[in-house]
């Protein structure tokens, strides 16, 4: 029992503004070569599903839809105990040069407290073989969050692969805490429109995480 005090403490303290990465990252950039998520895929609508292992376990769920340069996401995040929060977002996707850009804005959040979100991302692929993925995060306190301050969250992936395997280490800092480390391998499932992968998260503290994306039309 005070472990799962512990945990519901944590989700209501931190959850909503330091561990919506998972939903966040299922946000996608135009780039083809994309490590961070992948182009937007062959058809207009995509399920993202994550697994996370840990002290705990939880899922997080997110439904996107691309229209044209605009793309729309809606997300949820659940424990053992159900539903701990929702997130929706609306982006641009850009593509300049072959370098893909997305920014979004998002709110999440449940009926205790909510944060908005501001996301900028960016690949910029090097020849065939590596990608650099790029992120910046802000995190907005809005209701029931007096003690919550703005948060400031960098993120940078370089990675080495092919159109089916890619491989590298995810840093994410954020300002007044220690820069974190995590190790990504993703399997391409459909290497020519890039519609449907698979990955692997690995933490040094040996939390992991299990992602798969699919595509589909309505």
């Amino acid at each position: 029992m005070k472990l799962i005090k512990k945990i519901r403490d944590y989700i209501h303290d931190k959850k909503l503004a330091l561990g919506l990465a998972s939903i966040l990252a299922s946000v996608p950039v135009a780039a083809q070569a994309d490590f961070f998520d992948g182009m937007p895929g062959p058809k207009n609508a995509q399920i993202h599903y994550t697994a996370n292992f840990g002290n705990e376990v939880s899922y997080n769920l997110a439904l996107k839809y691309f229209g044209g340069d605009l793309m729309a996401v809606i997300a949820g995040d659940v424990n053992a105990e159900g539903l701990q929060s929702g997130f929706a977002g609306v982006g641009y996707i850009a593509n300049l040069e072959g370098i893909g850009i997305l920014p979004l804005i998002g709110y999440s959040g449940n009926e205790d407290q909510g944060v908005a979100h501001v996301l900028v991302q960016g690949t910029v692929p090097i020849g065939d073989v590596v990608v650099i993925d790029g992120n910046y995060h802000a995190i907005i306190p809005a209701h029931g969050n007096e003690n919550h301050a703005l948060v400031h969250q960098f993120g940078l992936t370089p990675s080495v692969g092919n159109a089916e395997f890619r491989v590298g280490p995810e840093f994410v800092y954020e300002i007044g805490e220690d820069l974190s480390v995590k190790l990504l391998m993703r399997y391409d499932l459909d290497a020519v429109e890039h519609g449907e992968w698979v990955e692997i998260g690995l933490n040094p503290d040996g939390g992991a995480q299990l992602q798969f994306r699919g595509n589909f039309s309505f």
